[in-house]
Parts: C-alpha cells; sequence; structure tokens
C-alpha cells in the first residue's frame, strides 16, 4: 500500500493520481499543464472539470491497479 506524499512530489505529466485536498476531498487527479485559462498550470479532476475550478491538493499517492 502507497502513502501519502506531499503532492511538490507528485507527477506533473498527466499521470492520474489520487489526490487530497485540506477539506478531506479525494478524487482522481492529473496536472494538466496546457489548460490556457491557467498558468503554469493546474489539478483538474474527472469529478469537476470546470474551467472555474482548480482543485488544490497538499499529498497524493498512485492509483491502485484494477482489478483483475
Amino acid at each position: 500500500m502507497s502513502e501519502w506524499q506531499p503532492i511538490e512530489t507528485a507527477p506533473r505529466d498527466g499521470t492520474k493520481l489520487l489526490g487530497y485536498e485540506g477539506d478531506g476531498r479525494i478524487n482522481t487527479m492529473w496536472f494538466e499543464s496546457q489548460y490556457v485559462w491557467v498558468s503554469p498550470g493546474a489539478w483538474i479532476s474527472d469529478y469537476n472539470r470546470s474551467d472555474t475550478y482548480e482543485h488544490q491538493p497538499t499529498h497524493w499517492m498512485p492509483l491502485p491497479e484494477p482489478p483483475q
């Protein structure tokens, strides 16, 4: 089992991961460097891809392997 790691160590190449936000939310997310509304990029999730919301995760961990 992976442990939570500081967000500063997370991959920023579009890899999906679990992100923890300080308010207790945990979402699958990835770093998107090509969004035109933010610079130099933003954490995006499948939960809310609105261009008015940017996630602010504090920690991350790799996604688990899917079931076989």
